[in-house]
């Protein structure tokens, strides 16, 4: 399912009050484009290389994904680690902690200045929404929900 199904009610209400709209990079739910702060929207490019409009419409045209949760112990563990910037799990299933976006082979994350990392003797924090599968790392913000 397409993005621009799953949200299609709401895409269609937007459009006949003849508003643009965003997504709020916490709630992952459609908001009014203006009057909102800019930096709550995940169409935000925050390198001006593409506009909010193309953003858009990639975003609306890409596979709808289930947004991820994550407990108050993990996100009290990336607080306490203030270089974490990136979490992803390896292929062995390892979390790995990483102070810069890593990128992803068929093999391996790689980049980022990586952590191995076995928190589950540490805490209870065991990440379990991030996956070897996901296409891209899980950054700081999205488990703290800024």
């Amino acid at each position: 399912m397409l993005n621009k199904e799953k949200y299609e009610k709401e895409i269609v209400e937007m459009a006949i009050n003849n508003r643009a709209f965003g997504i709020d990079k916490t709630t992952n739910e459609l908001i009014k484009c203006f009057g909102t702060d800019c930096r709550t929207c995940k169409f935000n490019d925050i390198n001006l290389a593409i506009d909010c409009k193309e953003n858009r419409k990639n975003w609306a045209n890409s596979e709808y994904k289930e947004p991820k949760t994550f407990t108050n112990d993990e996100k009290t563990l990336i607080r306490v680690l203030d270089k974490v910037k990136y979490v992803v799990r390896d292929y062995n299933g390892f979390i790995l902690l990483k102070t810069k976006k890593p990128m992803k082979n068929n093999y391996e994350w790689f980049g980022g200045d990586a952590m191995y990392c076995t928190i589950n003797l540490l805490t209870s924090a065991t990440f379990s929404a991030i996956k070897w599968e996901d296409d891209e790392p899980t950054s700081r913000e999205e488990i703290l929900g800024e």
